[in-house]
Protein backbone atom coordinates (compact mmCIF):
# COMPACT_ATOMS: atom_id res chain seq x y z
CA UNK A 1 0.00 0.00 0.00
CA UNK A 2 1.26 3.26 -0.48
CA UNK A 3 2.43 5.85 2.44
CA UNK A 4 -0.23 7.08 4.37
CA UNK A 5 0.18 11.18 4.43
CA UNK A 6 0.10 13.02 7.59
CA UNK A 7 -2.79 14.56 7.08
CA UNK A 8 -4.68 10.79 5.99
CA UNK A 9 -3.28 9.85 9.57
CA UNK A 10 -4.83 13.17 11.46
CA UNK A 11 -7.99 11.82 9.69
CA UNK A 12 -7.97 8.36 10.85
CA UNK A 13 -7.01 9.36 14.37
CA UNK A 14 -9.78 11.39 14.90
CA UNK A 15 -12.75 8.36 13.73
CA UNK A 16 -11.08 6.61 16.30
CA UNK A 17 -11.29 9.57 19.08
CA UNK A 18 -14.84 10.32 17.67
CA UNK A 19 -15.71 6.31 18.34
CA UNK A 20 -16.27 6.30 14.49
CA UNK A 21 -13.86 3.62 14.03
CA UNK A 22 -12.07 1.14 16.15
CA UNK A 23 -7.70 0.53 16.42
CA UNK A 24 -8.43 -3.13 14.19
CA UNK A 25 -10.99 -1.54 11.64
CA UNK A 26 -8.51 1.68 10.75
CA UNK A 27 -5.09 -1.15 10.45
CA UNK A 28 -7.48 -3.31 8.10
CA UNK A 29 -8.37 -0.52 6.02
CA UNK A 30 -4.91 1.02 5.39
CA UNK A 31 -2.89 -2.42 5.93
CA UNK A 32 -0.92 -2.03 8.66
CA UNK A 33 -0.49 -3.41 11.73
CA UNK A 34 -2.34 -2.81 14.82
CA UNK A 35 0.35 -2.08 16.99
CA UNK A 36 1.42 1.06 14.46
CA UNK A 37 -2.21 2.53 14.45
CA UNK A 38 -1.73 2.30 18.50
CA UNK A 39 1.53 3.87 18.69
CA UNK A 40 -0.16 6.60 15.86
CA UNK A 41 -2.74 7.67 18.41
CA UNK A 42 -0.86 7.60 21.66
CA UNK A 43 1.41 10.15 19.74
CA UNK A 44 -1.52 11.93 18.43
CA UNK A 45 -2.59 12.38 22.28
CA UNK A 46 0.31 13.36 23.39
CA UNK A 47 1.57 15.77 20.79
CA UNK A 48 -1.14 16.72 18.83
CA UNK A 49 -0.95 17.01 14.69
CA UNK A 50 3.08 17.51 15.13
CA UNK A 51 3.59 13.72 16.02
CA UNK A 52 3.29 13.17 12.20
CA UNK A 53 5.00 16.13 10.76
CA UNK A 54 8.04 16.13 13.01
CA UNK A 55 11.31 15.58 10.54
CA UNK A 56 13.92 13.69 12.33
CA UNK A 57 14.48 13.60 16.25
CA UNK A 58 13.15 16.49 18.68
CA UNK A 59 15.84 17.57 20.50
CA UNK A 60 15.91 17.15 24.64
CA UNK A 61 18.43 18.85 27.13
CA UNK A 62 19.69 16.64 29.77
CA UNK A 63 17.17 18.52 32.35
CA UNK A 64 14.10 17.85 30.31
CA UNK A 65 15.17 14.04 30.11
CA UNK A 66 15.73 14.15 33.82
CA UNK A 67 12.83 15.96 34.70
CA UNK A 68 10.76 12.66 32.47
CA UNK A 69 12.80 10.18 34.43
CA UNK A 70 11.99 11.61 38.06
CA UNK A 71 8.71 11.63 37.46
CA UNK A 72 8.18 8.15 36.48
CA UNK A 73 10.77 7.06 39.05
CA UNK A 74 8.82 9.02 41.89
CA UNK A 75 5.68 7.14 41.28
CA UNK A 76 3.78 10.67 39.03
CA UNK A 77 2.32 8.19 36.61
CA UNK A 78 3.21 5.17 34.64
CA UNK A 79 5.32 5.25 31.46
CA UNK A 80 2.34 6.46 28.91
CA UNK A 81 1.37 8.69 31.75
CA UNK A 82 4.71 10.28 31.70
CA UNK A 83 5.43 10.26 27.92
CA UNK A 84 2.13 12.36 27.27
CA UNK A 85 3.11 14.90 30.18
CA UNK A 86 6.21 15.24 28.53
CA UNK A 87 4.99 15.21 25.03
CA UNK A 88 7.67 11.88 24.43
CA UNK A 89 6.51 10.01 21.00
CA UNK A 90 7.30 7.29 22.68
CA UNK A 91 7.51 4.76 25.58
CA UNK A 92 11.05 3.35 24.55
CA UNK A 93 12.57 6.35 24.47
CA UNK A 94 11.64 6.85 28.08
CA UNK A 95 12.53 3.40 28.36
CA UNK A 96 16.06 4.09 27.32
CA UNK A 97 16.59 7.15 29.45
CA UNK A 98 15.30 5.34 32.61
CA UNK A 99 17.82 2.35 31.76
CA UNK A 100 20.70 5.21 31.51
CA UNK A 101 19.82 6.80 34.42
CA UNK A 102 20.16 3.59 36.58
CA UNK A 103 22.97 2.60 34.45
CA UNK A 104 25.18 5.79 35.35
CA UNK A 105 25.53 6.47 31.53
CA UNK A 106 26.44 9.98 30.06
CA UNK A 107 23.56 11.77 28.58
CA UNK A 108 23.94 13.49 25.47
CA UNK A 109 25.72 16.76 26.41
CA UNK A 110 28.36 15.00 28.27
CA UNK A 111 26.66 15.60 31.52
CA UNK A 112 26.37 12.74 34.03
CA UNK A 113 22.68 12.78 35.22
CA UNK A 114 23.93 10.26 38.31
CA UNK A 115 26.36 11.13 41.20
CA UNK A 116 29.18 9.08 41.06
CA UNK A 117 30.78 6.35 43.37
CA UNK A 118 32.40 7.95 46.84
CA UNK A 119 34.65 6.47 49.41
CA UNK A 120 32.50 4.93 52.34
CA UNK A 121 32.79 4.24 56.50
CA UNK A 122 30.55 1.02 57.62
CA UNK A 123 28.11 3.38 59.77
CA UNK A 124 27.01 4.97 56.27
CA UNK A 125 26.96 1.68 54.77
CA UNK A 126 24.96 0.54 57.32
CA UNK A 127 22.62 3.08 57.22
CA UNK A 128 22.73 3.09 53.34
CA UNK A 129 21.44 -0.28 53.58
CA UNK A 130 18.76 -0.35 55.82
CA UNK A 131 17.38 2.95 54.03
CA UNK A 132 17.26 0.97 51.20
CA UNK A 133 15.39 -2.39 52.58
CA UNK A 134 12.74 0.30 53.62
CA UNK A 135 12.20 1.23 50.50
CA UNK A 136 12.10 -1.62 48.82
CA UNK A 137 15.55 -2.15 47.03
CA UNK A 138 15.03 1.31 44.92
CA UNK A 139 18.37 1.39 44.16
CA UNK A 140 18.14 5.02 42.21
CA UNK A 141 16.22 6.58 45.20
CA UNK A 142 18.96 4.51 47.56
CA UNK A 143 21.91 6.12 45.48
CA UNK A 144 20.41 9.81 44.56
CA UNK A 145 19.90 10.19 48.54
CA UNK A 146 23.76 9.20 50.11
CA UNK A 147 25.23 10.71 46.77
CA UNK A 148 26.42 7.23 45.62
CA UNK A 149 26.71 5.20 42.72
CA UNK A 150 23.91 2.79 41.58
CA UNK A 151 26.28 0.00 41.94
CA UNK A 152 27.43 0.54 45.27
CA UNK A 153 23.55 0.93 46.79
CA UNK A 154 22.99 -2.78 45.11
CA UNK A 155 26.16 -4.37 45.67
CA UNK A 156 25.78 -3.34 49.62
CA UNK A 157 22.61 -4.56 50.04
CA UNK A 158 23.48 -7.66 48.26
CA UNK A 159 26.28 -8.07 50.41
CA UNK A 160 24.18 -7.64 53.79
CA UNK A 161 21.64 -9.78 52.38
CA UNK A 162 23.83 -13.11 51.26
CA UNK A 163 26.58 -12.59 54.71
CA UNK A 164 24.74 -10.20 57.51
CA UNK A 165 26.52 -6.97 58.96
CA UNK A 166 29.90 -8.92 57.94
CA UNK A 167 29.57 -8.42 54.11
CA UNK A 168 29.09 -4.26 54.85
CA UNK A 169 32.86 -4.50 56.10
CA UNK A 170 35.52 -3.39 53.98
CA UNK A 171 38.19 -5.98 53.63
CA UNK A 172 39.92 -4.60 50.82
CA UNK A 173 43.84 -4.57 51.59
CA UNK A 174 44.54 -3.80 55.23
CA UNK A 175 42.11 -5.99 57.30
CA UNK A 176 40.41 -3.58 60.30
CA UNK A 177 41.48 -4.16 64.21
CA UNK A 178 38.77 -5.46 66.59
CA UNK A 179 39.31 -2.05 68.34
CA UNK A 180 37.94 -0.40 65.14
CA UNK A 181 35.30 -2.78 65.15
CA UNK A 182 33.63 -4.17 68.46
CA UNK A 183 30.57 -6.51 69.21
CA UNK A 184 28.86 -3.88 70.50
CA UNK A 185 29.20 -2.09 66.86
CA UNK A 186 28.21 -4.97 65.05
CA UNK A 187 25.21 -5.96 67.44
CA UNK A 188 24.05 -2.01 66.75
CA UNK A 189 24.51 -2.11 63.40
CA UNK A 190 22.32 -5.68 63.34
CA UNK A 191 19.88 -3.97 65.52
CA UNK A 192 19.08 -0.93 62.73
CA UNK A 193 19.07 -3.49 59.64
CA UNK A 194 16.53 -5.82 61.85
CA UNK A 195 14.11 -3.30 62.27
CA UNK A 196 14.15 -2.41 58.50
CA UNK A 197 13.71 -5.56 58.07
CA UNK A 198 10.87 -5.69 60.64
CA UNK A 199 9.02 -2.40 59.06
CA UNK A 200 9.16 -4.48 55.99
CA UNK A 201 7.32 -7.35 56.90
CA UNK A 202 4.82 -4.98 59.01
CA UNK A 203 4.09 -3.57 56.02
CA UNK A 204 3.61 -6.79 54.40
CA UNK A 205 1.20 -8.14 57.00
CA UNK A 206 -1.28 -4.57 57.01
CA UNK A 207 -1.39 -4.75 53.60
CA UNK A 208 -2.09 -8.55 53.24
CA UNK A 209 -4.63 -7.43 55.39
CA UNK A 210 -6.14 -4.89 53.72
CA UNK A 211 -6.61 -6.95 49.94
CA UNK A 212 -8.37 -9.75 51.65
CA UNK A 213 -10.82 -7.26 53.37
CA UNK A 214 -11.30 -5.38 50.19
CA UNK A 215 -11.17 -8.99 48.38
CA UNK A 216 -14.73 -10.01 50.50
CA UNK A 217 -15.77 -6.38 49.81
CA UNK A 218 -15.55 -6.03 46.68
CA UNK A 219 -16.73 -3.52 44.45
CA UNK A 220 -18.38 -3.82 40.83
CA UNK A 221 -15.70 -2.94 38.68
CA UNK A 222 -14.41 -5.02 35.90
CA UNK A 223 -11.00 -4.33 36.31
CA UNK A 224 -9.03 -7.62 37.56
CA UNK A 225 -7.28 -7.16 41.07
CA UNK A 226 -8.60 -3.99 41.66
CA UNK A 227 -9.28 -5.18 45.29
CA UNK A 228 -5.11 -5.26 45.30
CA UNK A 229 -4.71 -1.56 43.85
CA UNK A 230 -7.52 -0.23 46.45
CA UNK A 231 -5.48 -1.74 49.37
CA UNK A 232 -2.41 -0.39 48.16
CA UNK A 233 -3.88 3.15 47.76
CA UNK A 234 -4.87 3.30 51.02
CA UNK A 235 -2.22 1.92 53.02
CA UNK A 236 -0.31 4.64 51.32
CA UNK A 237 -2.76 7.80 52.16
CA UNK A 238 -3.24 6.19 55.53
CA UNK A 239 0.76 4.89 56.54
CA UNK A 240 2.36 6.98 53.55
CA UNK A 241 4.22 3.27 52.63
CA UNK A 242 6.21 3.71 49.40
CA UNK A 243 4.27 2.71 46.57
CA UNK A 244 6.71 0.98 45.38
CA UNK A 245 7.20 -1.62 48.40
CA UNK A 246 3.21 -2.55 48.38
CA UNK A 247 3.16 -2.64 44.18
CA UNK A 248 6.35 -5.03 44.83
CA UNK A 249 4.31 -6.89 48.11
CA UNK A 250 1.23 -7.23 46.34
CA UNK A 251 2.28 -8.18 43.37
CA UNK A 252 1.55 -5.95 40.61
CA UNK A 253 3.84 -3.72 38.53
CA UNK A 254 3.94 -0.15 39.72
CA UNK A 255 2.94 1.35 36.16
CA UNK A 256 0.05 -1.06 36.62
CA UNK A 257 -1.15 0.85 39.78
CA UNK A 258 -0.66 4.72 38.44
CA UNK A 259 -2.83 3.25 35.30
CA UNK A 260 -5.67 2.00 38.03
CA UNK A 261 -4.95 5.18 39.92
CA UNK A 262 -5.97 7.47 36.79
CA UNK A 263 -8.24 5.23 35.54
CA UNK A 264 -12.31 6.61 34.39
CA UNK A 265 -15.14 4.55 35.56
CA UNK A 266 -17.02 3.21 32.50
CA UNK A 267 -20.23 3.72 31.76
CA UNK A 268 -20.54 -0.31 32.82
CA UNK A 269 -19.37 -0.27 35.93
CA UNK A 270 -21.37 2.92 36.73
CA UNK A 271 -24.63 0.79 35.11
CA UNK A 272 -23.33 -2.19 37.44
CA UNK A 273 -23.52 -0.01 40.84
CA UNK A 274 -26.77 1.29 39.82
CA UNK A 275 -27.60 -2.48 39.43
CA UNK A 276 -26.21 -2.87 42.87
CA UNK A 277 -28.44 -0.38 44.25
CA UNK A 278 -31.52 -1.52 42.85
CA UNK A 279 -31.22 -5.15 43.93
CA UNK A 280 -30.18 -4.52 47.48
CA UNK A 281 -33.38 -2.87 47.87
CA UNK A 282 -35.44 -5.71 46.31
CA UNK A 283 -33.62 -8.12 48.62
CA UNK A 284 -34.55 -6.06 51.90
CA UNK A 285 -37.90 -6.00 50.36
CA UNK A 286 -37.95 -9.95 49.45
CA UNK A 287 -34.79 -11.61 51.39
CA UNK A 288 -36.14 -14.92 50.16
CA UNK A 289 -35.37 -14.33 46.26
CA UNK A 290 -32.12 -15.69 44.76
CA UNK A 291 -30.35 -13.91 41.68
CA UNK A 292 -32.52 -15.58 39.60
CA UNK A 293 -35.60 -14.28 40.87
CA UNK A 294 -33.98 -10.58 41.53
CA UNK A 295 -33.12 -11.23 37.64
CA UNK A 296 -36.56 -11.69 36.86
CA UNK A 297 -37.94 -9.39 38.89
CA UNK A 298 -36.10 -6.49 37.16
CA UNK A 299 -37.15 -7.88 33.88
CA UNK A 300 -40.53 -7.30 34.65
CA UNK A 301 -40.73 -4.45 36.53
CA UNK A 302 -37.86 -1.91 34.91
CA UNK A 303 -37.10 -3.47 31.39
CA UNK A 304 -33.90 -4.31 32.64
CA UNK A 305 -32.02 -7.00 30.77
CA UNK A 306 -29.14 -8.77 31.46
CA UNK A 307 -28.21 -12.04 32.13
CA UNK A 308 -27.91 -14.71 35.53
CA UNK A 309 -24.34 -14.22 35.36
CA UNK A 310 -24.28 -10.86 36.13
CA UNK A 311 -27.28 -10.80 38.55
CA UNK A 312 -24.91 -13.55 40.27
CA UNK A 313 -21.76 -11.53 40.04
CA UNK A 314 -22.95 -8.58 42.34
CA UNK A 315 -24.97 -10.40 44.40
CA UNK A 316 -22.08 -12.37 45.17
CA UNK A 317 -19.79 -9.25 45.71
CA UNK A 318 -22.50 -7.37 47.77
CA UNK A 319 -23.28 -10.89 49.62
CA UNK A 320 -27.07 -10.60 48.51
CA UNK A 321 -28.44 -14.59 49.61
CA UNK A 322 -31.90 -15.81 49.42
CA UNK A 323 -33.16 -17.69 52.73
CA UNK A 324 -32.53 -21.16 53.16
CA UNK A 325 -35.19 -23.08 52.79
CA UNK A 326 -36.79 -25.31 55.67
CA UNK A 327 -37.48 -28.79 55.68
CA UNK A 328 -40.91 -29.08 54.92
CA UNK A 329 -42.96 -31.73 56.57
CA UNK A 330 -46.11 -32.62 54.61
CA UNK A 331 -49.92 -33.02 56.22
CA UNK A 332 -51.64 -35.93 54.19
CA UNK A 333 -53.27 -38.86 56.49
CA UNK A 334 -53.98 -41.58 53.71
CA UNK A 335 -57.47 -42.97 53.98
CA UNK A 336 -57.97 -46.91 55.43
CA UNK A 337 -61.27 -47.78 53.91
CA UNK A 338 -60.50 -45.09 51.02
CA UNK A 339 -64.52 -45.32 49.09
CA UNK A 340 -63.10 -44.54 45.48
CA UNK A 341 -59.00 -44.74 43.69
CA UNK A 342 -58.44 -43.12 40.57
CA UNK A 343 -55.75 -43.51 38.06
CA UNK A 344 -52.84 -41.14 37.60
CA UNK A 345 -54.36 -39.59 34.37
CA UNK A 346 -52.41 -36.79 34.89
CA UNK A 347 -48.77 -38.66 34.96
CA UNK A 348 -46.66 -35.83 35.95
CA UNK A 349 -47.52 -33.88 32.56
CA UNK A 350 -47.50 -30.44 34.77
CA UNK A 351 -47.46 -28.45 31.47
CA UNK A 352 -50.77 -27.02 30.52
CA UNK A 353 -51.72 -25.32 26.85
CA UNK A 354 -55.15 -23.98 27.67
CA UNK A 355 -56.98 -22.52 30.95
CA UNK A 356 -58.74 -24.98 33.29
CA UNK A 357 -57.24 -27.66 31.14
CA UNK A 358 -55.14 -29.49 34.15
CA UNK A 359 -56.46 -28.52 38.10
CA UNK A 360 -54.02 -29.75 40.93
CA UNK A 361 -54.58 -29.60 44.93
CA UNK A 362 -53.07 -29.96 48.14
CA UNK A 363 -53.78 -28.97 52.15
CA UNK A 364 -50.88 -27.94 54.20
CA UNK A 365 -50.74 -26.81 57.74
CA UNK A 366 -49.20 -23.63 59.04
CA UNK A 367 -48.85 -23.26 63.50
CA UNK A 368 -49.17 -20.12 65.38
CA UNK A 369 -48.74 -19.43 68.79
CA UNK A 370 -45.78 -19.43 71.14
CA UNK A 371 -45.30 -22.02 73.63
CA UNK A 372 -46.10 -25.25 73.76
CA UNK A 373 -49.43 -25.22 75.73
CA UNK A 374 -50.51 -22.03 72.88
CA UNK A 375 -49.26 -24.08 69.35
CA UNK A 376 -52.36 -23.92 67.59
CA UNK A 377 -52.87 -24.96 63.93
CA UNK A 378 -54.46 -24.19 60.65
CA UNK A 379 -54.79 -25.43 57.66
CA UNK A 380 -55.10 -24.50 53.97
CA UNK A 381 -56.60 -25.66 51.15
CA UNK A 382 -56.00 -24.46 47.44
CA UNK A 383 -56.15 -25.64 43.78
CA UNK A 384 -54.00 -24.83 41.30
CA UNK A 385 -54.49 -24.15 37.58
CA UNK A 386 -51.22 -25.75 35.55
CA UNK A 387 -51.69 -23.53 32.66
CA UNK A 388 -50.82 -20.25 34.69
CA UNK A 389 -49.85 -21.43 37.95
CA UNK A 390 -52.68 -19.36 39.36
CA UNK A 391 -54.70 -20.42 42.54
CA UNK A 392 -57.77 -20.85 41.55
CA UNK A 393 -59.01 -21.15 45.09
CA UNK A 394 -58.44 -21.20 48.53
CA UNK A 395 -59.75 -21.55 51.67
CA UNK A 396 -58.27 -21.45 55.38
CA UNK A 397 -59.96 -23.42 58.16
CA UNK A 398 -59.01 -25.09 61.83
CA UNK A 399 -59.31 -28.33 60.72
CA UNK A 400 -58.11 -30.80 57.89
CA UNK A 401 -61.48 -32.42 56.90
CA UNK A 402 -63.93 -32.77 54.65
CA UNK A 403 -65.70 -29.59 54.88
CA UNK A 404 -62.48 -27.53 54.28
CA UNK A 405 -61.69 -29.16 50.94
CA UNK A 406 -65.72 -29.77 49.47
CA UNK A 407 -65.49 -25.59 49.88
CA UNK A 408 -62.31 -25.35 48.24
CA UNK A 409 -63.96 -27.11 45.26
CA UNK A 410 -67.23 -25.31 45.46
CA UNK A 411 -65.54 -21.61 45.04
CA UNK A 412 -63.39 -22.96 42.27
CA UNK A 413 -66.32 -24.14 40.62
CA UNK A 414 -68.42 -21.14 41.43
CA UNK A 415 -65.49 -18.80 40.12
CA UNK A 416 -64.97 -20.96 36.93
CA UNK A 417 -68.61 -21.90 35.67
CA UNK A 418 -68.14 -24.48 32.55
CA UNK A 419 -64.48 -25.71 33.38
CA UNK A 420 -64.05 -29.34 32.89
CA UNK A 421 -60.23 -30.13 34.01
CA UNK A 422 -58.32 -33.22 35.12
CA UNK A 423 -58.24 -33.07 38.67
CA UNK A 424 -55.41 -33.82 40.33
CA UNK A 425 -54.80 -34.94 44.31
CA UNK A 426 -53.20 -37.11 46.44
CA UNK A 427 -55.01 -39.98 48.28
CA UNK A 428 -55.85 -38.14 50.79
CA UNK A 429 -58.91 -39.35 53.06
CA UNK A 430 -60.71 -36.23 51.69
CA UNK A 431 -60.09 -36.83 47.90
CA UNK A 432 -60.67 -40.84 48.30
CA UNK A 433 -64.21 -40.16 49.42
CA UNK A 434 -67.41 -41.03 48.19
CA UNK A 435 -68.82 -37.33 48.09
CA UNK A 436 -66.14 -36.06 46.78
CA UNK A 437 -66.12 -38.33 44.02
CA UNK A 438 -69.32 -37.51 43.44
CA UNK A 439 -68.95 -33.64 43.24
CA UNK A 440 -66.41 -34.11 40.62
CA UNK A 441 -68.78 -36.20 38.68
CA UNK A 442 -71.48 -33.46 38.84
CA UNK A 443 -68.97 -30.99 37.95
CA UNK A 444 -68.06 -33.15 34.83
CA UNK A 445 -64.52 -33.30 35.78
CA UNK A 446 -62.03 -36.03 35.32
CA UNK A 447 -60.07 -37.26 38.85
CA UNK A 448 -56.47 -38.07 38.85
CA UNK A 449 -54.07 -39.16 41.89
CA UNK A 450 -50.96 -39.65 42.90
CA UNK A 451 -49.71 -43.28 43.40
CA UNK A 452 -49.01 -44.27 46.93
CA UNK A 453 -45.83 -43.03 48.36
CA UNK A 454 -44.98 -40.91 45.28
CA UNK A 455 -45.39 -36.91 46.24
CA UNK A 456 -43.39 -35.60 43.09
CA UNK A 457 -46.93 -37.43 41.25
CA UNK A 458 -48.51 -33.81 42.98
CA UNK A 459 -44.80 -31.93 42.51
CA UNK A 460 -46.50 -28.64 41.14
CA UNK A 461 -48.46 -28.03 44.40
CA UNK A 462 -46.01 -29.70 46.82
CA UNK A 463 -43.73 -26.92 44.80
CA UNK A 464 -46.48 -24.13 45.74
CA UNK A 465 -45.98 -25.19 49.52
CA UNK A 466 -42.45 -24.78 49.34
CA UNK A 467 -42.50 -21.56 48.17
CA UNK A 468 -45.20 -19.95 50.19
CA UNK A 469 -43.47 -21.72 53.30
CA UNK A 470 -40.25 -20.12 52.03
CA UNK A 471 -41.08 -16.78 51.47
CA UNK A 472 -44.08 -16.35 53.87
CA UNK A 473 -43.61 -18.85 56.75
CA UNK A 474 -40.24 -19.94 57.56
CA UNK A 475 -38.68 -18.28 59.91
CA UNK A 476 -41.01 -16.28 61.32
CA UNK A 477 -43.25 -16.01 64.60
CA UNK A 478 -47.17 -15.68 64.44
CA UNK A 479 -48.97 -14.76 68.23
CA UNK A 480 -52.80 -15.11 66.75
CA UNK A 481 -54.76 -16.76 64.01
CA UNK A 482 -55.80 -13.37 62.88
CA UNK A 483 -51.97 -12.14 61.83
CA UNK A 484 -51.02 -15.78 60.27
CA UNK A 485 -54.02 -15.70 58.34
CA UNK A 486 -53.96 -12.15 56.92
CA UNK A 487 -50.26 -12.99 56.65
CA UNK A 488 -51.26 -16.00 54.21
CA UNK A 489 -54.25 -14.29 52.08
CA UNK A 490 -51.45 -11.07 51.30
CA UNK A 491 -48.85 -13.59 50.04
CA UNK A 492 -51.09 -15.47 47.86
CA UNK A 493 -52.20 -11.93 46.66
CA UNK A 494 -48.35 -11.23 45.97
CA UNK A 495 -47.78 -14.44 44.33
CA UNK A 496 -50.65 -14.20 41.76
CA UNK A 497 -50.64 -10.67 40.96
CA UNK A 498 -46.64 -9.37 42.04
CA UNK A 499 -44.17 -12.53 41.56
CA UNK A 500 -43.05 -12.98 38.10
CA UNK A 501 -42.07 -16.34 36.70
CA UNK A 502 -39.58 -17.16 34.67
CA UNK A 503 -41.73 -20.47 33.16
CA UNK A 504 -44.62 -17.90 32.86
CA UNK A 505 -42.35 -15.68 30.45
CA UNK A 506 -41.20 -13.51 33.95
CA UNK A 507 -45.03 -12.71 33.99
CA UNK A 508 -46.80 -13.11 36.82
CA UNK A 509 -49.97 -15.72 37.28
CA UNK A 510 -52.34 -13.06 36.54
CA UNK A 511 -50.90 -11.87 33.71
CA UNK A 512 -50.37 -14.52 31.75
CA UNK A 513 -54.03 -15.74 32.94
CA UNK A 514 -55.25 -12.76 31.16
CA UNK A 515 -53.31 -13.14 27.95
CA UNK A 516 -54.47 -16.48 27.85
CA UNK A 517 -57.68 -15.38 28.29
CA UNK A 518 -57.61 -12.73 25.42
CA UNK A 519 -56.15 -15.21 22.96
CA UNK A 520 -58.34 -17.74 23.36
Amino acid sequence: MDKISPEEKIQWMKKILQKKESISSVASKIGVYYTTVDKWLRNYKAIGPEAFFRKGHTYRTPAQKEAAVFDYLSGKGSLRDICARHKISDAQILRRWIMKYNSHDKETGGRAIMTKGRKTTFEERVEIVQYCIKHSHNYSETAKKFHISYQQARSYTIRYEENGVDGLQDKRGKRKSPEEMTEVEKLRAEVRLLRAEKRRAEIEISLLKKIRRDREEGRLSLIRQEHIYRAIKKEHEKYNYPILLLCEIGGIARSSYYKWLHHAETPNERFNEELAEKLERLHEKHPDMGYRRLNDKLRHDEDIQVNDKRILRICRKKQIRSNLKSRYNGCTRASNTPAFIAENILNREFKAEHLNEKWVTDVTEFKYGNTLDSVHKVYLSAILDLCDRRPVAYVIGDSNNNALVFETFDKAVKANPGAHPIFHSDRGYQYTSRRFHQKLEEAGMVQSMSRVAHCTDNGVMEGFWGILKREMYYGKKFESREELEKAITEYIDYYTNDRPQRGLGVLTPMEFHEKQRLAA
